[in-house]
């Protein structure tokens, strides 16, 4: 027999200030005390595979999109401009939907995550596309779930990895090991040093920026939390290229058609579109899950520069890609279970209607 259920769930607009609203989740269901509970996490993990997806596919391609643009332009000028546009649109977009003007301390706080996350991490894996192959950078930023789950295991409180995570990140470890013994794309050749450790402090830096999100008390909109860490990342890119001299040597007449359109991929979809998604996930998943992005991103990488450029792939490639795919699933896995044993409670923080957080009561 069917029947309708209503859930009360408690909604914020701050820290400070509390109010309890009335949202009708209605769930058609069988007879069953727990069936609640398990459809919400249910629908919950549709949102979270679906936000991974998109994140997994789209972050992928930005490697191929960051060459071509890297064809006519330099390329803290290429992020800045991106990040710049794309967060002058989402905090327009906040404006027109009823929004306020954040205040000195939203803007501090968003601060932290868009110098970290864009102006460093995004900001590097580009500088370093100058003298690196594509996959290679993203070969690099592989290592964004393993100093996630490092962290996370060295921070005052953090627990031990469980047996799946590990098993997840050995695999997607392995894969990226023989990715890099593959031969693929010039994988094997010597490469600048300082371009490599440039993508490598990128990644650490990557990593910070999700734990300070994660553990950061402040709740409010994912959209005008994006909005806000492009502007200020934007920012700070420009200011990377006026030390670069990347002023004095440019010219938008010289920015070919080609370069064009990747720049307006990077801007609408690859920041406009996800990056609220990736706030998103940052808040309702757990970082290693969130980080796991970053084993995918290669195999999309490496796939779309022989689709594209007609790139070779090895044997070892596509072996590679299974094992990296393989430890991607153990790691979701095993969050999907943790999930589903959890209490009666829902263990993240859920985006709420109109920009509010929602959190169980």
């Amino acid at each position: 027999m069917l029947v309708l259920i209503t859930s009360r769930v408690k909604i914020t607009r701050s820290p400070s200030a509390a109010q309890s609203r009335t949202l009708n989740f209605f769930f058609i269901s069988m007879r069953s005390g727990d069936v609640k509970k398990r459809v919400a996490i249910g629908l919950l993990s549709v949102q979270l595979c679906a936000a991974l997806l998109w994140i997994y596919l789209v972050w992928g391609s930005t490697y191929l999109s960051n060459r071509i643009a890297l064809e006519s332009m330099p390329p803290f000028l290429i992020s800045g401009i991106r990040f710049l546009i794309a967060g002058g649109a989402l905090q327009m977009i906040c404006l027109l939907s009823g929004g306020k003007l954040p205040g000195a301390r939203d803007w501090l706080a968003a601060a932290v995550p868009g110098v970290l996350m864009i102006a460093i991490g995004q900001g590097s894996m580009v500088y370093a596309g100058q003298t690196l192959p594509s996959g290679i950078v993203a070969l690099l930023f592989a290592l964004l779930p393993i100093w996630t789950t490092l962290m996370q295991w060295a921070l005052p409180g953090g627990a031990c990895p469980g047996a799946g995570i590990l098993v997840g990140l050995a695999l997607g470890s392995a894969g990226m090991a023989l990715l890099v013994s593959g031969g693929n794309g010039g994988l094997g050749a010597q490469w600048p040093m300082g371009a490599l450790a440039t993508v490598v402090a990128g990644t650490l830096s990557w990593a910070v920026a999700a734990l300070y999100v994660k553990r950061s008390s402040r709740q409010g909109s994912a959209l005008q939390a994006s909005a806000m860490q492009m502007l200020t990342g934007g920012a700070c890119l420009m200011l990377f290229a006026a030390l670069n001299g990347e002023w004095q040597t440019f010219s938008f007449a010289q920015v070919t058609s080609r370069s064009g359109l990747a720049m307006a991929y990077l801007v609408v979809v690859a920041s406009v579109i996800t990056y609220p998604v990736y706030n998103w996930l940052v808040k309702a998943a757990s970082p290693t899950l969130m980080a796991t992005f970053a084993f995918v991103n290669p195999v999309v990488a490496l796939y779309l520069g022989w689709l594209v450029f007609d790139e070779k792939m090895s044997t070892m490639t596509v072996l590679s890609s299974v094992l990296i795919l393989l430890g991607v699933i153990a790691i979701t896995w095993t969050q999907a279970l943790a999930s589903r044993s959890t209490g009666p409670g829902l263990p993240v923080k859920m985006a709420g209607v109109g920009g509010l957080q929602a959190s169980r009561t």
